[in-house]
């Protein structure tokens, strides 16, 4: 089978694990080409993983890619399938004797996937709101993300120069406003001692700097910008925070559980689906900064409570999260609709 991989983004999640997916997928024998768009981090992991692609720079007329190229460009790899990743690929999708697939890591609006024949979604919220919006069910699927195991946490001796005994969180993600960062800062002003170890990046980071700032905590906050490696925060950590208020999957919750490391998250969307409060981490209402601090104070004062919910919510991500289960999902599904084109 031959796959067209059609992605227009800038560079977070979603595209890593874009990137990620197709690296897994050709080493599992399926035959890809990537469209991409211009963007140099991407083009540059996508280099790096040694994936088949071209590049589409933005036309002189301001217009990010054209439907003409597309299908040209799928005409000369003989396309079985198109994957259109998210609403700006999916608006550009040629119509030929291939099968057009959206792929949904958010709640879209389906109108966006009218040139599509099939849907897959991340979680069963996506599906379901697609559903709800007039997909037809049997034309939908529901196929999660995986993450790499985060094992080798023996061999990550980075203390992040905070003594032994300190209690730790962490918390990964780019600085926007729905990430709920700033609800975490503020709830750390309540728990006592303990220090944020904070990984990402974004236009909010001198915000949440200056709110650190005045909620007496900048020396507990450590900015750490991004990492791509993060066996080390794992390790070190005491609890990964997630405190999203809005959150569709939530890749960092897989990551934490591969590593072994507990997790304490906002009840938003996907957070909601992976986490069975109490037995694979914990949950609590999005924005709210005084229970998302006792929930902190109390997982901090229970070694035992936090090492099941890291035992369980390992067992889940070996279960459910590892890329042989979600690379045998697609594999099954685009066996299924082969030779069923547009």
């Amino acid at each position: 089978m031959r796959v067209v991989q059609f992605l227009i983004g800038s560079y977070g999640g979603a595209e890593r694990f874009f990137v990620r997916l197709c690296t897994a997928l050709q080493a599992r024998g399926v035959e890809q080409l990537l469209l991409i768009n211009d963007h140099p981090a991407l083009v540059a992991d996508v280099r790096a993983a040694g994936l088949h692609h071209e590049i589409f720079a933005p036309s002189r007329f301001g217009g990010l890619v054209d439907r003409r190229r597309v299908a040209r460009s799928c005409r000369r790899f003989r396309a079985d399938v198109v994957i259109a990743w998210m609403n700006r690929a999916a608006r550009r999708l040629p119509r030929g004797g291939h099968v057009n697939i959206g792929r949904l890591g958010g709640y879209y609006p389906v109108k966006n996937y009218r040139r599509c024949d099939y849907l897959i979604g991340n979680t069963p919220g996506i599906v379901a709101e697609a559903i709800a919006q007039g997909w037809p069910s049997d034309r939908i699927r529901m196929i999660s993300n995986f993450t790499e195991p985060i094992t080798d946490t023996a061999a990550a001796e980075d203390d992040f120069g905070i003594e032994p005994g300190i209690p730790v969180l962490c918390a990964l993600g780019r600085f926007d406003p729905w990430k709920g960062f700033d609800t975490l800062i503020e709830a750390l002003a309540r728990v006592e001692g303990a220090v944020l170890l904070l990984a990402g990046q974004g236009e909010g980071e001198a915000h949440l700097r200056d709110l650190a700032q005045r909620c007496g905590v900048a020396d507990r906050v450590r900015f750490l910008g991004w990492l791509d490696d993060r066996a080390a925060l794992f390790r070190r950590a005491d609890l990964c925070v997630v405190p999203s208020h809005h959150e569709p999957l939530g890749n960092v919750i897989l990551e934490a559980w591969s590593a072994g490391c507990p997790v304490v998250a906002a009840a938003s969307e996907g957070p909601s689906w992976l986490i069975e409060s109490g037995r694979t981490g914990m949950l609590v209402p999005p924005a709210d900064v005084g229970a998302l601090a006792d929930a902190l104070k109390a997982a901090l004062a229970a070694p035992e409570v936090r090492r099941k919910w890291a035992d369980e919510g390992r067992r889940r991500w070996e279960c459910q999260f590892t890329v042989d289960c979600i690379c045998a999902g697609y594999v099954d599904f685009l066996g299924e609709i082969d030779g069923v084109p547009s």
